[in-house]
């Protein structure tokens, strides 16, 4: 499955880019699709990880999130959740 996260700032979105780096895991920012809105512009997207899984792993890491949602090879997005 594919996750991708919007932000509230360009800067949260920045962050969790450094973090996967780090961690050599894979993660590319990326415009926000025009199907979907953004404060910031801008989104990050994961490959091959659970949506569940990432969640968790965000708020471990202090990482401010948007929304979170799924999607597969035809780019349909599904909204995973909201943070309140």
């Amino acid at each position: 499955m594919n996750v991708l996260i919007t932000f509230h700032s360009v800067s949260s979105a920045l962050y969790l880019d450094k973090i996967m780096k780090d961690k050599e895991m894979e993660c590319k920012i990326v415009p926000v699709p025009r199907a979907l809105s953004s404060s910031c512009g801008y989104c990050a997207i994961i490959k091959g990880k659970e949506p569940a899984e990432f969640k968790e792993y965000m708020d471990l890491n202090d990482i401010e999130w948007e929304e979170i949602y799924t999607f597969g090879a035809n780019e349909q997005y599904a909204l995973f959740t909201v943070r309140e």
